[in-house]
């Protein structure tokens, strides 16, 4: 079975959403996962300091089995939450097609 190793980072978002009441602080966190599998899930820091601008600088790393670059449903998601003592609050998400991005990247070296 042939696998590629797919390194991301998470560096940070800008101007997200307020979903906290009367304009409290928000401290954010995401969670990034492939295929919307949880045991693959990875979680960042919370940013305290970045309020609706956060910034992590979060390294990640994934062992892809090639024929899962093959299908376009393989999706890499990337969640944003904003956590507090109530539970973590959704605040929104962006999914990338792998096939797509590995794609781009062109070809592996040899």
């Amino acid at each position: 079975m042939e696998c590629r190793r797919l390194e991301i980072t998470i560096v940070s978002a800008n101007n997200l959403e307020q979903v906290r009441l009367f304009g409290l602080k928000m401290n954010v966190h995401a969670r990034v996962f492939i295929g919307g599998l949880p045991e693959k899930e990875k979680r960042t820091p919370t940013d305290t300091h970045g309020k609706r601008n956060p910034v992590w600088n979060y390294a990640a790393s994934y062992t892809i089995i090639e024929s899962m670059l093959q299908n376009c449903n393989t999706i890499l998601d990337v969640h944003l939450y904003c956590t507090s003592k109530s539970g973590d609050k959704y605040i929104g998400q962006v999914n990338i097609s792998l096939k797509e991005l590995f794609d781009a990247a062109g070809s592996p070296p040899p």
